[in-house]
């Protein structure tokens, strides 16, 4: 399937948590120090555990030390620096658009939940590909999606599909769906379910 873009400045949008950055090596050695498993669980098994109808707070809790002290061990997701790389080897522009409050909730320790993400971004070199005025957090899903309208960006990946869909997100906009090990599908919402080498592919096949 062949999508229009345009022969202006082109933007490559990129959702930053469990989508550029994969916490998966994370979630063992957090639960096993936090007391919330055996560590042997995937993330979907801990959410479907620890989100539970009554209470959520274990949840938050892995959530909140997960995107401190997890990027210690986060890596990038497969084949997005070289997405990354394409894309800006190709004239693309690329922006990191995500939805990060300021810190964790009180009750976990108000710790600063920005910092460390963008000394992630510096240290596995994604900042200086892409300059660091180029990355944002947003207090909400609301401020992130404009944002994203902001810089009209003509592609933008992101793990949730509630972001993709969001009525104010650009018309324009090629919507992938991140998916790892998924290579290029469709979905009857018009969202392309993809990972980062199908759409570095895509980079390459759509000059």
């Amino acid at each position: 399937m062949t999508y229009w873009l345009p022969e202006v400045a082109r933007w490559l949008g990129l959702d930053l948590d469990n989508t550029l950055i994969d916490y998966t090596p994370a979630f063992g050695p957090l639960v096993i120090e936090h007391g919330l498993g055996t560590g042997t669980e995937s993330r979907d098994q801990l959410r479907h555990r620890l989100r539970r109808p009554d209470s959520d707070e274990q949840w938050q809790l892995l959530q909140s030390v997960l995107y401190t002290d997890g990027l210690a061990y986060a890596t990038m997701a497969q084949g997005a620096l070289d997405c990354i790389e394409t894309a800006l080897a190709r004239d693309w522009h690329v922006c990191i658009v995500s939805h990060k409050t300021l810190h964790t909730p009180e009750r976990f320790g108000s710790r600063d939940l920005r910092a460390p993400a963008t000394e992630w971004l510096a240290r596995v070199g994604v900042a200086d590909l892409v300059g660091s005025e180029q990355v944002h957090f947003a207090e909400s899903q609301d401020e992130k999606v404009a944002l994203i309208a902001e810089y009209a960006c003509d592609v933008f990946v992101d793990d949730l599909e509630e972001v993709l869909v969001n009525q104010a997100m650009p018309s324009h906009t090629l919507r992938i769906l991140y998916r790892a090990g998924v290579r290029w599908e469709s979905t009857a919402d018009g969202l392309i379910e993809a990972d980062f080498p199908s759409l570095t592919k895509w980079l390459v096949d759509a000059e």
